[in-house]
């Protein structure tokens, strides 16, 4: 059975050939690869070159065979709906938003999708860390107050002992 690819596909799996046979007598990869209009990191090379090998080193085998996915449940205006709903009530359940998408749409979604989808529009547009709040500055116009101990460091009730008895009351051991 002979396999059908595209010419896009052919010339990206020669590409790839290249780099790897180039790699292979000892140039950077990262250099090669910028040459040859590919975006691959050292690793991802190494990965091609073993599955290239594996497959007695032919370049087929680094084909790009992905289908481009499945066709998903949830369009466009689906995701507007969910948009406007997590708005209106950010509260808002994944099993309430399952329940309303089936009964005005018409579409049968798994709980977990409709989970994803939500959390994404509730985060839409934040990136990163979340922002702490500024914490209040008291300013004052008085000196600090500094009170000033007797006693400050270490203390030492009277009548200890040592662990030896060396000292015992005694001040020149202090």
């Amino acid at each position: 059975m002979d396999k059908q690819f595209t010419q896009a596909q052919v010339d990206l799996a020669l590409r790839k050939e290249r780099l790897i046979l180039r790699v292979e007598q000892g140039e950077s990869s990262e250099t090669v690869s910028q040459e040859l209009g590919l975006t691959y990191h050292p690793k991802h090379v190494f990965r091609l070159r073993r599955r290239y090998i594996g497959s007695g080193r032919h370049w087929t085998a680094l084909v790009d065979q992905r289908m481009g996915g499945q066709p998903t449940k949830i369009s466009d205006e689906i995701v507007e709906w969910m948009r406007e709903e997590v708005r209106c009530d950010p509260k808002a359940t994944a099993s309430y938003l399952r329940e309303q998408i089936r009964a005005k749409f018409k579409v049968e979604i798994h709980a977990r999708h409709v989970r994803r989808v939500a959390r994404d529009l509730r985060h839409e547009g934040q990136r990163g860390r979340p922002r702490q709040a500024p914490q209040s500055v008291v300013s004052t116009t008085e000196p600090p107050i500094i009170e000033q101990t007797q006693y400050a460091g270490i203390f030492f009730p009277p009548g200890s002992t040592m662990a030896d008895g060396d000292c015992a009351g005694d001040d020149a051991c202090v």
